[in-house]
């Protein structure tokens, strides 16, 4: 007699018995995904967010003198634009990111 089988009679693996380890993990998928989709999580907030509002809550953060977190979003700003921002204003994301990082006092970043 295995191991497994002295805590789950008859259900040995090499003998096809995993089946509810199986839906345990189905089951583990399914409610991650229901999770990470609820209105309010990180996830789906942003997914619906782009670049422009990016750009926008960078330049509050900035306002606000919370460098780290406006060079956070002006870098999300610059990876996510798909053509959205016109490359005169990505000029501008770049500048003002400079900034952001010349005001942390960190320049080898």
């Amino acid at each position: 007699m295995t191991r497994q089988e002295c805590f789950y009679p008859g259900t040995s693996l090499r003998k096809g018995g995993g089946t509810m380890v199986r839906r345990m993990m189905i089951w583990c998928f399914v409610l991650s995904g229901i999770m990470a989709t609820m209105p309010g999580s990180v996830l789906s907030a942003d997914a619906v967010t782009g670049p422009k509002q990016y750009w926008q809550k960078a330049t509050e953060y900035a306002g606000n003198k919370l460098y780290l977190d406006a060079v956070e979003y002006y870098t999300r700003a610059i990876r996510t634009n798909k053509g959205e921002i016109p490359m005169e204003d990505v000029a501008q994301i770049f500048v003002s990111r400079g900034m952001a990082f010349l005001s942390l006092n960190d320049q080898d970043r």
